[in-house]
């Protein structure tokens, strides 16, 4: 079956905004094209017609710089790793979808039989994983994957929600990981998709009080009509800011990346 999909391509020297030369990086360009083919299924997999995928940040860095952390892209990637679609063909020892199934799918598996992986910490060993190099991703027309990692949906979900289910699941491992109980008081830096379902995942988990720091203040307003409090951070030092937060917190969930966010995590 022909593809299409949306993917970047490697440009080497040439800065996507100005064209100018940068000499020793690559640089994408984002590219909507025919992929081929899908390839044939192996028997524990399915072949999915994808129906909705999120954009998350890293797809952004793919095509913005080329890289996202310590993966750069290499000639060129699908990108998508947040997706949801309907069941369309099943390998022949696949039982738990069947075709039409609508579903939603995790965008990684292990690709060993390490300790790791017989843990259920696949996550840190070696894994397949949509758009991250070398790795292609789900932003196509259809999408050859693993049946173990599909997840039937609800009839009245919406694809677009079965997309979120990825993102919100970072949020639901955030909460476990802060160990949040009921009554806690939670602090999460950042009010971006990831900070907004981790602040909704702990607030299911029966917290208290929970607090979102950011500098975007379409965020916070976001973040407040959710029934959470918010402190806007612009050009506050850390010291101003701990003396308004006023409290400590039993846990803080950190969603930046941004060095400042992380010394301010420290504080309590």
């Amino acid at each position: 079956m022909q593809n299409r999909g949306i993917f970047v391509e490697n440009r080497e020297g040439k800065d996507p905004w100005t064209d100018k030369g940068v000499p020793g990086d690559w640089i994408t360009e984002l590219k909507i094209g025919d992929l081929g083919a899908t390839r044939s299924l192996e028997e524990d997999e399915v072949l999915i017609k994808v129906k909705a995928v999120g954009i998350c940040g890293s797809d952004v860095h793919y095509w913005t710089q080329g890289r996202g952390a310590r993966f750069a892209v290499d000639n060129k990637m699908v990108l998508g790793h947040e997706g949801a679609g309907e069941i369309i063909q099943v390998g022949s020892k696949v039982s738990n979808v069947v075709k039409g199934d609508r579903v939603a799918f995790e965008p990684g598996y292990a690709t060993g039989d390490d300790e790791l992986t017989k843990n259920g910490r696949y996550n840190l060993s070696k894994v397949f994983f949509c758009a991250t190099p070398p790795d292609d991703g789900c932003l196509c027309q259809y999408f050859v994957h693993k049946a173990s990692c599909c997840y039937k949906m609800p009839e009245e979900m919406s694809y677009e929600l079965g997309a979120m289910i990825e993102p919100l699941s970072v949020g639901i491992h955030a909460a476990k990981r802060a160990r949040v109980e009921p009554g806690q008081d939670v602090l999460i830096t950042g009010a971006g998709p990831i900070g907004l379902v981790s602040a909704i995942a702990a607030s299911a988990r029966g917290a208290g009080r929970i607090v979102l720091t950011d500098v975007i203040e379409s965020r916070l307003e976001l973040a407040r009509s959710l029934g959470f409090e918010t402190v806007n951070v612009m050009s506050k030092s850390r010291d101003d800011i701990l003396t308004e937060l006023g409290q400590k917190f039993d846990a803080v969930m950190e969603c930046t990346g941004r060095t400042e966010c992380m010394q301010l995590s420290f504080g309590f």
